[in-house]
């Protein structure tokens, strides 16, 4: 009887890892995208953390880095107010573009025998525990207009950064910047929907003079946005608790674990998730364990490895976010270089 094969939905960063692995396992496998490669993706665009090692394991590292990928060793932090020193990351990460990263994932997977099927959109209801099928789709919306967050990215060009990764804060939300491949710089963020936001396409310029520290108004007057980049995603919500869909359905990346993207650590997590699905993955093709079994066991390794991170990452996201904590944000910014490292460390 010819072993099972593993259906993904879902081609973001965790599918095509997913992916990767089971065929690098030997573990026959299909993902289904609801999109197309290559093609730019709300992302902070910041890897690090145990995600780097991911890469290694599934043979990626050396290609990210051929195709221009920058290692971020600095970080700095700003309100309109203060700003903290350049500090040393506790441990180098990695930026590379997701119009990139997911193109090269998508060539890994299909020349490893995977089949990909692209434009496809899967039905998903909340009852979906179909056996052989993993989810991989990303975090479900939040519908609550009042507390839901639109997050928003896009690259520029001829823009000078004080440090590898820039996180600006405001009451509204934050902008991060990092540079990529080709000198550009993606930029990415959150803010409130609950406000009146500008036509972020025709001012973006003025987005950014009013969320970015006033030191860097020359830089900004001075770049220039990569046509094609700018998307949005709406919906947002964090921290959050993510449920089960069904007993039976296995989860991987942010459907299964979301954790606020101010961390950068929201692509290691889907990485890692999909590397601990896939051991357990390969136990069911060969008749070892139950799906339902599979299922469980998953749920319970990534509870276990991702619950020290999204703990910690509840109090951070609500300091740096929450609008009536501004003084606070000011000062934890001005002393940042005091407990910068250990939060670092907790959220990875």
């Amino acid at each position: 009887m010819k072993p099972p094969s593993i259906h993904i939905i879902g081609g973001g960063v965790s599918g095509l890892s997913l992916g990767i692995k089971l065929q690098q396992l030997g573990v026959d496998s299909q993902i289904s995208e609801a999109g197309a490669y290559p093609r730019h993706r709300v992302c902070g665009e910041f890897l690090s953390g145990k995600g780097i090692q991911v890469l290694h394991l599934l043979g990626l590292y050396d290609s990210f880095i051929a195709e221009g990928a920058v290692l971020a060793r600095t970080v700095k932090c700003y309100t309109h107010e203060s700003e903290s020193p350049t500090l040393p990351l506790r441990e180098p990460a990695l930026c590379l573009s997701r119009y990139t990263m997911d193109a090269i994932m998508a060539s890994c997977y299909r020349g490893l025998g995977g089949d990909l099927k692209l434009n496809q959109r899967c039905p998903l209801p909340r009852s979906y525990s179909k056996a052989d099928t993993v989810l991989a789709t990303g975090r479900l919306p939040n519908m609550k207009r009042e507390t839901a967050l639109l997050g928003y990215k896009w690259h520029v060009e001829n823009l000078t950064l004080e440090a590898d990764l820039e996180m600006h804060f405001t009451a509204q939300g934050y902008v991060g910047l990092c540079r990529v491949e080709h000198n550009k710089v993606n930029i990415c963020g959150l803010t409130k929907v609950n406000g009146t936001l500008m036509n972020i396409k025709k001012e973006w310029r003025l987005f950014l003079l009013q969320h970015l520290h006033q030191r860097r108004r020359e830089a900004v007057i001075a770049s220039d946005m990569v046509p094609g980049s700018l998307c949005f995603t709406s919906g947002l919500s964090y921290p959050v608790s993510v449920q089960p869909i069904a007993d039976e359905a296995i989860q991987i990346g942010d459907l299964g674990a979301c954790i606020p993207p101010l961390t950068g650590n929201g692509m290691s997590m889907a990485m890692e998730s999909s590397m601990m699905s896939a051991e357990i993955l390969k136990n069911y093709q060969l008749g070892s364990i139950t799906w339902t079994d599979a299922a469980s066991r998953i749920q319970v390794q990534c509870r276990q490895k991702f619950r020290r991170r999204l703990l910690c990452a509840k109090p951070v996201h609500h300091l740096l976010m929450s609008s009536r904590l501004h003084r606070v944000r000011r000062w934890l910014v001005e002393y940042l270089r005091y407990y910068y490292h250990p939060i670092f460390a907790l959220t990875r």
